[in-house]
């Protein structure tokens, strides 16, 4: 479920509330500088409006269906983390399975919400480290460069970091 708070913590009553589909799980969030969230989860972002309402026209590729779909349908991409870049591009970070084995990926999306094709390969980057890894957090430097951080491992279970050149 998406809502907001006020200060004194309950429910603001002027946030629209939204639910997911079963298998719509989110775990992570990042506001954009007009107070739009974007959420991620499996294979998804997706973009809210600051009053709560999901933004159908404008995100999401072409038809704007207000849900990025990164991969294929059924293809096993998790992002445990979302970041936003100064230019209003969209960063999410996790892992993907290749070849059964975990990797770390990372995704960028245009304000819209399509994938950056100038980013990776079709707007994807897969890291391989170790024989298993996963990016669980992101952070856009000033330069543009970006910073994932996560688990991996090698011999035992690790410490993971990789960084990006977003420009």
């Amino acid at each position: 479920m998406l809502a907001q708070l006020e200060q004194n913590g309950r429910l603001d009553a002027g946030f629209l509330l939204n639910t997911f589909s079963p298998s719509w799980i989110v775990f992570a969030a990042a506001l954009q500088s007009d107070g739009s969230v974007v959420v991620a989860g499996f294979n998804q972002l997706a973009r809210y409006f600051a009053n709560g309402v999901p933004d159908y026209e404008g995100f999401g590729g072409s038809g704007g269906s207000g849900i990025a779909q990164i991969g294929p349908a059924g293809s096993d991409i998790r992002f445990n983390s979302v970041a936003i870049q100064a230019d209003g591009r969209i960063v999410a970070a996790g892992s993907t399975v290749v070849a059964a084995t975990n990797r770390i990926v990372v995704a960028r999306l245009t304000p819209a919400g399509d994938l950056d094709v100038t980013f990776g390969t079709g707007g994807l980057t897969i890291t391989p480290v170790g024989s298993w890894a996963t990016g669980y957090a992101t952070v856009v430097q000033p330069d543009g460069r970006i910073l994932v951080a996560g688990g991996a491992t090698t011999t035992e279970d690790d410490f993971a970091m990789a960084r990006y050149w977003g420009l």
